[in-house]
């Protein structure tokens, strides 16, 4: 969001930035971080709140075990995940996410709602909010990450009335992406962090799973099979923010007995000295990649693809399904002519010039509040 907000500042446009709190934390224990000026939501509501959306949640699993029985007669199994789901942790932190919104909305009578679109529930659920508060408010989608073949979530087309009115979008891939399906695009420039070239890169990994635990697990679990056999490497974690206060994370890495293990929450240290990362579906490797660190790509077997430097090619070189493979490809010579098409190539994946910032102003000008 930051250019964006650069964008309002610079054109002297009144906003609000509400957060939500995905940290695991209570607001108290993140006053240090300055963020109090924003609007952020609570973890929890207060005891009527939450037995009004614990009756909601009950509401629903009983007509969901009534009336999707029929739908799903042929898979028992997801019926009773479609049914149990209402008392999913994230499913009550969703709904008590709306209500908050929906109070807000009330007050502040916004004409425009910005939010994140990457195919979650909540980016959804924020724009039935919208139009339940005022059918008249634009919601505005900000698709922020990389592009990659099997974008499932996105390719759904379950109902107009869930889309964004408009979708901003930092690649020209998910321009054409968005463009095929006929939803009103945005292009947007994207901060991107670059170091002046650094010749003297270390024998260090940057390993950059994505932000859910079980996805630095996977790659924990081959990580220590690879080191092993790769003991002058040394195979450093940089955790998604949304998992850095995660104790159970952090503190499976305290008792790693592998000294070239370990985890850092430096990202600009890592950007600057690794000449290795191992990602899976993470767009932080774009930011790697360009500032020289060569990628190498987990492919599982069984699994959809979702590199985000997919279509840069040249997988024999850069992809890997086990050990044994990763410890070929690692001691395979890194072609200049390779890492100057690659460094260029992650240097052109997001816009950093020539945007719709014009188009968005005359958009907003006339409003108030966004």
């Amino acid at each position: 969001m930051y250019n964006f907000e650069k964008l309002l500042q610079k054109n002297n446009i009144k906003y609000d930035f509400l957060l939500l709190n995905n940290t695991g934390k209570s607001i108290k224990e993140i006053k240090h971080k300055n963020i109090l000026k924003k609007i952020t939501f609570p973890l929890y509501g207060n005891l009527f709140e939450e037995c009004y959306l614990f009756l909601k949640r009950l509401k629903f699993f009983i007509i969901s075990l009534c009336m999707l029985r029929k739908s799903f007669k042929n898979n028992y199994f997801l019926y009773l995940v479609v049914c149990f789901s209402a008392f999913h942790p994230q499913y009550r932190f969703n709904q008590l996410i709306c209500l908050y919104l929906k109070k807000t909305f009330l007050f502040k009578k916004y004409k425009f709602v910005l939010n994140t679109y990457e195919g979650h529930a909540i980016d959804r659920m924020i724009k039935c909010v919208c139009k339940l508060v005022n059918k008249n408010i634009i919601n505005l989608g900000y698709y922020h990450g990389s592009y990659f073949d099997n974008l499932i979530t996105c390719k759904n087309k379950i109902s107009s009335y869930l889309h964004p009115n408009y979708i901003f979008v930092s690649n020209h891939n998910m321009k054409n992406f968005f463009g095929k399906n006929k939803l009103k695009t945005f292009k947007i420039n994207k901060k991107q962090i670059k170091f002046k070239k650094n010749k003297k890169k270390q024998k260090i990994c940057a390993v950059l799973p994505e932000g859910v635990k079980s996805e630095v697990i996977i790659l924990l679990n081959i990580i220590l099979e690879i080191a092993k056999y790769n003991k002058k490497i040394k195979f450093v974690f940089k955790l998604h923010p949304v998992l850095e206060n995660n104790k159970e994370i952090t503190n499976i890495f305290k008792q790693l007995k592998f000294k070239n293990i370990s985890l850092i929450f430096d990202g600009n240290f890592l950007l600057k000295k690794s000449k290795y990362c191992i990602y899976r579906g993470s767009s932080s490797v774009i930011e790697y990649a360009q500032n020289g660190s060569f990628p190498y790509y987990m492919d599982l077997p069984n699994e959809k693809n979702t590199d985000p430097l997919h279509h840069f090619g040249n997988t024999n070189k850069r992809y890997f399904k086990n050990c044994n493979q990763f410890n070929k490809i690692i001691n395979l010579n890194i072609e200049r002519n390779l890492q100057k098409k690659l460094i260029n190539f992650s240097k052109n994946y997001f816009y950093s010039q020539k945007d719709d910032s014009n188009k968005i102003i005359k958009l907003i000008k006339k409003n108030d509040r966004i």
